[in-house]
């Protein structure tokens, strides 16, 4: 029995990447490309599939489901990598409340991994986005999370500001 579902999955698994290599691709409803993300294994598979994608958001979206992705894998470097190119696709189309999301999904990457300058600055730049699009409630995420890259820089003081602040919206 093991054999035949590895068998069937082995067939569904070539079945779905012959869709992706193949130039049916534009026949495929935006809900059966994004159907094949989870399937998509290495960078070079993921590249194809993006560079099929017509639509700039979508392909901003799909880089930050493979940030996603690897984050949950504990990948955070390839995490980075791919918010990073997910945020310059955003910065294209200019939509700020995006940008500013991709910015602070980039800030968080960075203090996962202890990059804490780094993930402030980050912070900071969302934050005033989001203050300029009286983002309210993203900008208290951004607050809190402030609060805590301050506080594993052991700044105590200026981890309670930003908490408190967070708080307060």
């Amino acid at each position: 029995k093991t054999s035949i579902f590895l068998f069937l999955v082995i067939i569904c698994y070539c079945n779905i990447m012959a869709h992706i290599d193949d130039d049916s691709w534009s026949n495929l409803t935006e809900q059966e490309k994004l159907e094949n993300i989870d399937t998509l294994q290495t960078d070079i598979q993921k590249e194809k599939y993006i560079n099929k994608l017509d639509n700039d958001s979508d392909k901003a979206n799909i880089y930050t489901q493979f940030a996603e992705q690897e984050k949950s894998k504990g990948n955070l470097s390839k995490a980075e990598k791919f918010y990073q190119e997910a945020l310059e696709i955003q910065e294209n189309i200019g939509e700020e409340e995006e940008i500013g999301r991709g910015i602070f999904r980039l800030g968080y990457i960075l203090l996962l991994q202890n990059k804490l300058i780094e993930a402030i600055e980050m912070f900071s730049k969302s934050e005033a986005i989001f203050k300029s699009n009286n983002s309210y409630t993203r900008l208290s995420t951004v607050y809190t999370t402030m609060g805590r890259a301050y506080y594993e820089m052991d700044d105590y003081e200026e981890a309670l500001k930003k908490l408190e602040k967070g708080l307060d919206l």
